[in-house]
Formats: C-alpha cells, structure tokens, sequence
C-alpha cells in the first residue's frame, strides 16, 4: 500500500491518501483533511465558517485537519494576527477532536515549536507538509511530535546522506499538488536510498499505524 497523507490530486487506486477536502469516490482507504490554508486568507477564495470546519471535522471520513498553518512569504497579504488566529483555532480543534494535523510552514518553524512545546505538547501528531529543512530540524520536529512529511520538491534535490537521516528519524510521504503519483514518489525516494520500495511501504505504514491507530492498512 503506497499511503499518501497529503494530496490535492485525484487519489490514484493503489493508495491509501488523505485529500485535501471531501472527495466521493467510494473507496475506502480515500480519507480527507478539512481546514483553511493561510493563503486564502488574503484573497477572494471562500473559505468555510468555523462552524463549517467543526460540521466536516466530525465525519469519520476526516481524519486530520488542516492544512493550515502560518506562512511568512505570505505575509503581505495576511497579517500575523489573522494567520495566528486561524492556525490557532485549528490546533485547538485538532486537540479537541484527537486528530493530527496537517501543518503548513513557511519560515515559521520557531513560532510553531513554540506554540508545540507550549500549548500543544500532549495533543496528536502535527504532520509538516512539504517538509525542506535538515535532519537536525527533523529531529526537533520529532520530540515534538510534529513530524516532517517528503513530497517531490524535496526528492528533486535530496542529498542522499541527509534524506537518510531523515527517513530513519521518521517521515511521511506525500504529493501534494504534484501529478506525478504516489507510487513513482516512492519508487524515487527508494532509489535515492538505495532501498527496496516494499522496504519503504513498511516503515511509512508503521508510522501511519502508530498516529492514525483507527484506519485499517
């Protein structure tokens, strides 16, 4: 099984993924994430109410929240108080719900340690999509239980030794917006290490086991 814990593509048939938004496919191993990405925040896209968020979160089809998260690129547009906020009321649901998280981060990895160690310390797994920091940061990341997930942008520049660090510490993987599907991101980050794919698929499948105990593999 090739797990996919963060998409916004069509999920392929040979994956267990997490989509951004509900997605009627009828296929079990399709589950879904609901949140407000700090990107739309400053724009026209229509976001959902609170209300809205908490109505989606519930359903057992959602296993995680988010994306969302603080992004200092995106500054301009969003203020920090409304990025806080909104990622605030996120994480608190999260916790409330006992569900992960999935974490948008740029150049806020400081705040949201921060906010981890010291509101957050004892809630599930905060999942880092789109993860591009070194080992040491991962293994930060790691006693917090906020846990760095590959995609392709990372693969394409990859240095062998340090994806190997990362990998063995703990990572998910992922593909975000890319089309190239879930099986051929794992097929690249087997190679990169040298490893065979089924030896990749047991290690992330232990790690979705552990944070996502109710889904069956």
């Amino acid at each position: 099984m090739f797990i996919d814990i963060h998409t916004h593509c069509p999920p392929s048939s040979d994956s267990l993924c997490i989509t951004q938004g509900p997605r009627n496919t009828g296929d079990d191993r399709v589950f879904f994430s609901v949140g407000i990405h700090p990107w739309t925040l400053g724009d026209a896209t229509p976001n959902p109410s609170p209300d809205k968020v908490l109505e989606m979160a519930i359903d057992p089809r959602c296993i995680a929240l988010g994306e969302c998260g603080i992004d200092r690129i995106h500054r301009p547009l969003v203020p920090d108080a409304q990025q806080i906020q909104t990622f605030l009321f996120h994480a608190n649901l999260a916790q409330r719900l006992n569900k992960p998280l999935i974490l948008h981060c740029v150049r806020a990895h400081e705040e949201i340690i921060h906010f981890r160690r010291q509101f957050f310390s004892a809630a599930p797994a905060w999942i880092y999509h789109g993860f591009h920091g070194s080992p040491t940061l991962a293994h930060q990341l790691l006693k917090l239980n906020i846990v760095p997930s590959i995609g392709p942008r990372y693969l394409d520049r990859a240095q062998k030794d340090n994806l190997q660090k990362i990998f063995d510490a703990g990572c998910f993987i992922e593909t975000d917006n890319d089309p190239m599907g879930i099986r051929c991101v794992y097929q690249k980050f087997a190679s990169i290490l040298e490893i065979s794919t089924e030896t990749l698929q047991k290690k992330i499948e232990t790690l979705f086991r552990q944070h996502f105990p109710n889904c069956d593999v």
